[in-house]
């Protein structure tokens, strides 16, 4: 998506600047000046050609343009010699429409858009073409299904505010100055008389309707517009086979190709491709994407809606990424269905952000944010678990607020447990997971200084769960040590917190730290008891600076894959692995923000593919400095995946992020 909009059309004074040129992309648009008055054969169609005119590059070696038409506002060309590209199943109709118009109006016409005159004349000489009385019977049955003039220009100008402007028609007049140019000599827009629901259509201009058109309510086309795409489809064995007996043939062949991508293809007389690709799977291809992209502007979308369309073109539907979490998913790597599109996970920021902020709630500084369905043990809705950040033990604990939606709105319930029997200190980091097994839940969390252990590990509490009956938070019960101190070929000091458990194919896994401070990597652990005890993988999770080295900012001496910062998830059968890439910190410390990123995970749990940058842009309410610093954890929610964010540090607050 990043090159959907990375090429852009070209201007060069003759033919022989722009056969020196190479394109950047199948499809680039160029245009030599009309003061080129030469000619040339056309090295794609061998055809003499002028050299004035509108360009397509067919290849991306230098000289791989071929002439489409001597387009350009100052170029047009009169309609009688335009007359012979007519062909299709109206042909004989538009021919006999436009062929008895007056030629003195036409003319008056197109040298009024050819010299770009003012809007009074091109106004003039636009009605003078459609109030032509040499029109004749046909055109004039065509004149009156549609609305006044006036009534036109009323929608052209709602429907220009939409539309981008090419920026070759920059000085052609604007739509309060006079009716719009849309590029093309022989359209304009209308308004079908007495169709109710319908915005507006093209028509040529005899008035004949096209099959392009638009309804009021969605701006998508009118039945009419669907029965007459259906109808040019002309039976292709393929396309056949898809549609069944729906199609019918009216002229128009739908071309194939040799590409495995494409199924089949709208394209020029040419071979020229459109942006109307199609795969075997139905879906548009990526030539199609980019050339979508490449001509909207996109100044009037905000960057979530921006971060949607480009999530929305680059692949199927939310529900081919499923969370791993509690319960665990029903389907393994082997099994699990195949969905459209692209391969990797991404993000899109809720517009509902943020959910929780500071002065929200009562904790001195917020951490480690943790969504939960309380359907699991019966309740309603979802629960948001959080701790303070590095507070000292009688700071420290964690907090709770409920609602019935990932969205809020938010009832809190301040701090609902600390452990204070264990005789550590800091009880922070609360992982909350559901047993089904025991119908109980699990909150993982860390402490220091526990009486026999020399650094921070992680605990156990249980709970039947979240609110008692009465709507009150339940207690919970400590359990003991859950994940021991390690010290074999430790760089760090032994810490095993920060502790991120998930489900997935019906077992318990987690990873978490393998030693604290900036030298610490991290570990992969399993549960053989349903998350009660877990051990450590013999193979540690290192910085994995290879396969972070080609991200924007990356810095060798700093940047680590911080493991316990990310979640995973499983899309199209593959697991992946959703966190942070950055500058390593400990303690509390802020650090400026580094990348989201996604990696494959492979089954043993330390072996991570290359990084995939899936940074969205920060909202108004975020840090610029240091943005989303942590991601809790994920949950499957009506149909969506919610990941649960922290950005601005300890001061900062909770948001939400869509799983795509």
């Amino acid at each position: 998506l990043d090159r959907a909009t990375s090429y852009a059309s070209v201007l060069r004074p003759s033919w022989a600047a722009l056969v020196a040129l190479a394109p950047e992309a199948i499809g680039q648009q160029a245009e030599v000046s009309p003061e080129d008055t030469g000619s040339h054969t056309d090295p794609q169609t061998s055809a003499t050609v002028d050299n004035a005119g509108r360009y397509t590059a067919f290849g991306t070696e230098a000289g791989q343009w071929t002439w489409v038409d001597g387009g350009g506002l100052g170029s047009k060309l009169s309609i009688s010699a335009r007359l012979s590209e007519f062909s299709g199943p109206f042909a004989n109709e538009v021919r006999g429409n436009i062929g008895a118009a007056s030629q003195e109006d036409l003319d008056a016409a197109e040298a009024a858009i050819a010299t770009k005159a003012d809007a009074d004349a091109m106004a003039t000489a636009l009605a003078d073409k459609a109030n032509s009385a040499d029109l004749g019977t046909a055109a004039g049955e065509n004149v009156e299904a549609f609305a006044s003039a006036a009534a036109v220009a009323t929608v052209q100008d709602e429907v220009a505010g939409k539309l981008t402007r090419d920026e070759n028609l920059s000085d052609v007049p604007s739509p309060q100055q006079g009716r719009r140019n849309l590029g093309l000599d022989d359209l304009g827009l209308g308004i079908p008389a007495g169709e109710e629901g319908l915005l507006a259509a093209f028509v040529t201009k005899s008035f004949q309707r096209l099959w392009v058109d638009f309804l009021a309510s969605t701006g998508g086309p009118s039945p009419y517009a669907v029965q007459k795409m259906v109808e040019a489809f002309t039976g292709d064995a393929g396309f056949s086979a898809f549609f069944g007996d729906q199609l019918t043939a009216a002229g128009l062949k739908i071309m194939t190709s040799d590409d495995p991508e494409i199924a089949f293809a709208l394209t020029f007389a040419s071979l020229q491709r459109t942006w109307i690709e199609v795969r075997w799977d139905g879906t548009i291809t990526d030539h199609g994407a980019r050339t979508v992209l490449g001509q909207m502007d996109m100044s009037w979308l905000s960057p979530t809606q921006v971060q949607s369309l480009k999530a929305a073109l680059g692949i199927g539907s939310t529900p081919d990424t499923v969370t791993v979490t509690s319960p665990p998913p029903p389907l393994g790597l082997a099994t699990a269905r195949q969905g459209l599109g692209r391969e990797y996970p991404t993000l899109i920021k809720s517009e509902a952000n943020p959910i929780v902020e500071l002065a929200d709630q009562s904790a001195a500084s917020l951490y480690w944010p943790w969504l939960v369905d309380r359907r699991q043990d019966g309740g309603t809705g979802v629960a948001l678990f959080w701790s303070t950040d590095h507070g000292t033990h009688a700071a420290s604990g964690t907090w709770l607020a409920t609602a019935p939606h990932p969205e809020g709105p938010w009832t809190h319930h301040g701090m609902v447990f600390r452990d204070d029997v264990t005789g550590g200190e800091q009880h922070e980091t609360p992982s909350v997971m559901w047993d089904e097994v025991n119908s109980r839940w699990l909150m993982y969390y860390q402490l220091k200084f526990v009486p026999g252990a020399l650094n921070q590990l992680t605990l156990v509490a249980t709970a039947p769960t979240i609110l008692d009956a009465e709507g009150a938070p339940s207690d919970w019960t400590v359990l003991g040590i859950a994940a021991t101190e390690n010290y074999v070929n430790n760089a760090g000091d032994g810490h095993s917190g920060y502790f991120k458990p998930f489900r997935y194919d019906g077992g318990w896994y987690a990873h978490g730290l393998y030693g604290g401070t900036n030298n610490s990597r991290s570990a992969f652990w399993t549960s053989p008891d349903g998350g009660r005890t877990w051990q450590i993988a013999p193979r540690v999770i290192g910085h994995c600076q290879h396969i972070i080295s080609h991200l924007q900012g990356f810095d060798p001496a700093t940047w680590v894959l911080k493991i316990n910062s990310g979640a995973q998830v499983e899309r199209n059968g593959q697991l992946w692995w959703i966190g942070l890439a950055g500058p390593a910190a400990s303690g509390g410390v802020e650090i400026p923000m580094g990348r989201i990123v996604a990696c494959r995970m492979a089954g043993d749990g330390v072996t991570f593919g290359r990084a995939v940058d899936i940074t969205p842009p920060l909202q108004p309410w975020e840090d610029a400095a240091l943005g989303v610093d942590g991601i809790g954890n994920l949950l499957a929610w009506e149909g969506k995946v919610y990941a649960v964010y922290r950005q601005g540090g300890g001061a900062g607050g909770f948001g939400l992020m869509e799983v795509f």
